[in-house]
């Protein structure tokens, strides 16, 4: 863990395991925001248009979604959010997504997917820095 690495004078295992903590941080919140805006302006709004008892697979949603282009949710960094300065719409967020992030997202059919994604890989890239049993790892 970050206090063993500490302990040991091990500047550049502390180093990496709080850059993982940041990406993981940030990546939560893309996770929360990607979530909340798929349900709010995504699927639900999408079935609410149709106005039919149709029915419409995600593919279908899919190939809307190609169509009308990637829009990636206004989102506020949390160290520039004034409650009394943004409208109901901004997601705050701890850092805005890369230039590479925005890339695979405008690129991928499910964002959420994408960003849980990101998290996983980070999770797994942290276990060699944790001081804590596999089986509990995985838990």
């Amino acid at each position: 863990t970050k206090h063993h690495a500490r302990k040991n004078n091990d500047d550049e295992k502390v180093e990496s395991i709080e850059e993982k903590q940041r990406r993981l941080r940030a990546n939560f919140a893309l996770l929360s925001t990607f979530s909340a805006d798929r349900l709010s302006n995504g699927d639900n709004q999408r079935m609410e248009e149709l106005h039919a008892h149709r029915i419409r697979s995600r593919a279908a949603m899919r190939v809307d979604k190609e169509w009308k282009g990637f829009q990636l949710p206004e989102m506020v960094e949390r160290g520039e959010f004034q409650r009394s300065q943004i409208d109901g719409q901004a997601f705050v967020v701890f850092e805005r997504p890369t230039r590479e992030q925005i890339q695979v997202l405008s690129r991928t059919f499910d964002a959420v997917s994408t960003v849980m994604y990101w998290i996983i890989w980070d999770l797994v890239d942290c276990i060699k820095d944790l001081d804590v049993p596999p089986p509990i790892q995985s838990r």
